[in-house]
């Protein structure tokens, strides 16, 4: 007898693999932020990005090969990978750690001429943003100088999610000699 035969081609699709996750820019506070993957193999695929090891809900574009992160946070600081699944199979990318910097503020300093009276002459330091916490010190010390003379000053913001500072020159003159 004969058979008859039907040529079949068989395609073998492999599971995903991911090349590459970036970074789009230095991870600062309250700035966005955008993670993509880059993947290789054949589609379609399906997205989800982790972190921490576990999924990321709530953003919707964490079902994308672009995690936008819109505002970023200290809390965001953490690691974060992305699993890619295909027909044939999944792919989970290596963990990328992502470290949030502080947002820069702007500190600057008050008055910083005084004349001699025994008192403690301190100066003042304002922030933007507003109402951030400052610590002054002159020359080192946290103590507002009384004595006549020239003090180093430096203000520094202590915030978690900010940082700067402003140095300045605080004077006390000596008080006018009375007749």
């Amino acid at each position: 007898g004969s058979v008859d035969s039907v040529a079949v081609e068989l395609a073998i699709v492999p599971a995903p693999s991911i090349t590459a996750i970036a970074v789009s820019s230095s991870p600062t506070m309250g700035r966005p932020l955008r993670l993509v993957a880059t993947v290789d193999g054949v589609g379609p695929f399906t997205y989800e990005w982790l972190f921490n090891g576990s999924p990321i809900v709530g953003n919707t574009s964490a079902a994308t090969n672009t995690l936008i992160l819109p505002v970023i946070m200290s809390d965001d600081a953490g690691d974060y990978s992305c699993r890619v699944t295909n027909v044939a199979g999944f792919a989970t990318s290596n963990p990328a750690t992502l470290t949030v910097n502080k947002a820069v503020a702007t500190v600057t300093l008050g008055a910083l001429d005084f004349v001699y009276d025994g008192a403690a002459h301190a100066t003042t330091a304002t922030t933007n943003p507003a109402n951030l916490n400052v610590v002054i010190t002159y020359d080192g010390n946290l103590d507002a100088p009384v004595n006549a003379g020239s003090y180093a000053v430096v203000a520094t913001i202590e915030d978690a999610n900010n940082t700067g500072t402003a140095a300045g020159v605080l004077t006390i003159a000596k008080a006018p000699a009375s007749v």
